[in-house]
Order: C-alpha cells, then structure tokens, then sequence
C-alpha cells in the first residue's frame, strides 16, 4: 500500500497526466496518506515506476523542472521530513537520480515552505548540491500568519525577514551556489504592493524561474478572474514583459 512522496497531478501537463495513467501509475496521485514510507523510496521499492514516469515525462519535456517533496518542513502532506530528515534526504537523492538518468536536461528542484509555516529547519533535510539545481521557496501572501495585516509594506519585511524566509532562501542558494525559484506566489487580497516587491526581488537576484498561483484551490490567489482587480493589473504591468516559457 501507499506511494512515492510526488503527486505527479501537479507536476506534469493534462497530456503527460493521461499518458502516466494510461501506464498504471496513478497511484503516484493518490491523495497522500500515513501508509507513504520514505524508508521505502530510499530502499529503491518504487524505482520502477518512477523510471517509467521519468521516461514518460522525459520524452515530452527533456527540460522539464521537476519539484519533489515540496514543502517537506511542514506537516501537512505525507512525505514530511519532520522527525525522519535522512530518510527524506535519501529518498529525494533516489528519485532525483533517476530523473537525472531519464534526461540529463531535468531540471531538479528543492523546495521548503515559508518559515513562518515551517516545523522545522529546511536546511536539515538539504539533500545535497550534487542533486539539487536550483533552491525554491512557496511564497504566500496569506496576511492571516502575520502581525500586519493592514500594512502590505511591514508585511513585506516581516516575509523577507523572517526565520527561513525569502533573506533566508537567498543566503543559502547563495552559499550553495544554486539560482532559486518560486515554484508559487500569490497574493489573497488586492495587494499590489505585494506583486511590486516580487518582481523587484526576482530582478535583482539570481531567479532561474517563478511562478504564479493562478487558482483558488486551495489558496484564493486567482488574478485571472479579475477578483484583485489592482493586483491584477500591477501583475501585467511589471511580468507581462517578462519571458516566460509553456509546459513545464
């Protein structure tokens, strides 16, 4: 019983999603549960199917960016490192070699959550720089986990500053050498502020991409559907210029 620590649903494209289920693999996005053992993908119990996948995936984006275990230092989803830090660090080398081995060209991505959402150091489950390309962060601007709920410009600063926030991402890609990447941002209300300091701080340090929460699944962060109207608008201004690249 159980799975591997991805859900492919949100790693591939509709195409790619249906050819992986045409494989007999979507137990790899089965909704998470307790039964997950990361002692097993270390162990190499799952190495087929995340070959075969690999290979799906690698055949239609050699360059794909592939994101696995995100957001490990909380506690919400199945593959958490809290309490079992090297059985993440060994299963994330695994599949990360495996992926490597499909495409060469993969893009291999780490990526903690927030400090203020974290249950632990992020730093304590880094699976090394011989496998990890580029050191991503979750950045959410929910004003409901800090003290300025009211003032989008100490909110920024407390976001910035805070115990393994975004000054915390970039010491360590930093030190480590890696570009960084926010594989999600999004604003929950009409904050333009918030969408004006993303991208300052995307042009002026080493981004190798980013991208936007477009959806209210989970996180009302839709700017599609005009509901941040000045959010919204900022948004084309200041990222409508800049290059973007389809797919993955």
């Amino acid at each position: 019983a159980g799975g591997p620590p991805v859900c492919l649903r949100q790693l591939v494209p509709a195409d790619v999603f249906q050819l992986i289920r045409e494989h007999q693999v979507s137990w790899l996005c089965a909704a998470p549960t307790v039964l997950i053992s990361l002692a097993n993908v270390a162990a190499g119990k799952y190495d087929t199917q995340y070959r075969d996948v690999a290979k799906i995936i690698a055949a239609r984006y050699p360059g794909a960016i592939i994101r696995i275990g995100w957001e490990f230092n909380a506690d919400w989803y199945a593959w958490s490192a809290m309490g079992r830090a090297q059985d993440y660090v060994a299963a994330y080398r695994r599949v990360a070699n495996i992926f490597k081995s499909a495409s060469s060209d993969f893009t291999i991505d780490w990526c903690p959550v927030q400090g203020f959402s974290a249950k632990m150091p992020a730093a304590d489950a880094y699976p090394g720089d011989d496998v990890v390309d580029v050191i991503s962060m979750d950045v959410y601007n929910d004003y409901r986990w800090g003290d300025y709920k009211d003032d989008p410009i100490k909110r920024w600063e407390w976001m910035k500053n805070f115990k393994n926030g975004l000054l915390w991402q970039k010491d360590f890609a930093t030190a480590h050498k890696k570009p960084m990447g926010i594989p999600e941002w999004g604003v929950k209300k009409d904050d333009p502020y918030f969408i004006e300091k993303v991208h300052e701080w995307i042009r002026t340090n080493d981004f190798a991409y980013v991208a936007y929460w477009d959806s209210n699944s989970a996180f009302k962060g839709m700017l599609s559907g005009n509901q941040y109207p000045q959010a919204a608008a900022t948004y084309k201004r200041l990222f409508g210029s800049m290059p973007s690249k389809q797919g993955m």
